[in-house]
């Protein structure tokens, strides 16, 4: 999981997925209601990062000023649109499906932002 001080660090730099092929570039996350723990990272992909993904971010790590997510770019291509600004249930559920997660923690929405 990814620290306070990462989260904000990880804000404007690339992400790759666990082969090591960049999906794009972290934008900002959202968090767990509760916990306050990173669930979702909002990505801009494409030639010009002009799409915009949310990819499971529970298990990113964050070195050397890449963020290291646990979805392929092709995983990331294929995810439903939902808005990058903020998560309802519905859209969750649906990111959840596409990406194989169990339903568990909830994110509403809260961003977390950082400086670039």
């Amino acid at each position: 999981m990814l620290s306070e001080r990462e989260l904000s660090a990880a804000i404007g730099s690339a992400a790759y997925g666990p082969d090591g092929e960049k999906i794009g570039t972290v934008e900002h996350f959202f968090t767990d209601d509760r916990t306050g723990a990173p669930t979702w990272a909002a990505v801009s992909t494409g030639l010009f990062g002009t799409r915009h993904s949310v990819v499971p971010a529970t298990d990113a790590t964050f070195t050397e000023g890449t963020v290291r997510l646990p979805v392929t770019k092709e995983a990331v291509r294929t995810a439903p649109s939902v808005s990058d600004q903020h998560l309802d249930p519905e859209a969750e559920a649906l990111l959840r499906q596409h990406y194989g997660l169990d339903a568990g923690t909830t994110t509403t929405g809260t961003t977390t932002t950082g400086t670039t």
